[in-house]
């Protein structure tokens, strides 16, 4: 096996856990969301989908980022366009996002930290890309130690949203069961 595959291969615990790890917050942030979908409903509540959707959405660009470092032997080329062409498309996907949540900030969630957590997101993609582009370009293996930020970013604001939209929910439900005695 050559140098860049069992680089490949060293790092297969750890993006084993950080997939397993971005799964499982993503299956609960889609229960929770499940069990308070009343709450994203409306024109008002537009912000709260969006911010909930790119929160999911973050969780699930881990997931396919591990999965790609899972794949068996791989080199330079089929580990680098896989993770550029997925930096591109998260980059693309948290600009898309960002508008509304940005002008239309939900109750409870402030603007400043969305503005942060959309900045964290935008970072990650941009290093991801940047890093994607050195392994293509020069099979530069010691650059895949920075997709560890990428990752930790990714997670860090997922969960940072999970949170808010949890004590959204926690809210919503309790003006709900106030309403009702």
């Amino acid at each position: 096996m050559n140098g860049f595959g069992q680089l490949i291969q060293e790092w297969q615990v750890f993006y084993a856990t950080i997939a397993t790890s971005a799964a499982t917050l993503a299956g609960l942030l889609f229960v929770s969301m499940s069990l308070n979908v009343g709450m994203f409903g409306g024109t008002e509540n537009i912000g709260l989908r969006k911010l909930a959707g790119q929160t999911l959405t973050n969780y699930l660009y881990v997931i396919i980022f591990a999965l790609i470092f899972l794949i068996p032997r791989q080199g330079p080329i089929g580990l680098g366009v896989p993770l550029m062409c997925n930096g591109f498309a998260g980059l693309i996907s948290t600009v898309s996002h960002l508008y509304t949540p940005l002008s239309n900030v939900p109750k409870g969630i402030s603007r400043r930290d969305t503005f942060v957590r959309a900045a964290m997101t935008l970072v990650a993609f941009l290093v991801l890309i940047i890093v994607s582009f050195l392994v293509i370009v020069r099979a530069d293996a010691g650059s895949l130690n920075w997709l560890v930020a990428p990752m930790i970013l990714l997670l860090i604001s997922a969960s940072l949203n999970t949170w808010s939209l949890l004590i959204r929910a926690h809210e919503a439900s309790a003006k709900t069961r106030h309403s009702k005695q």
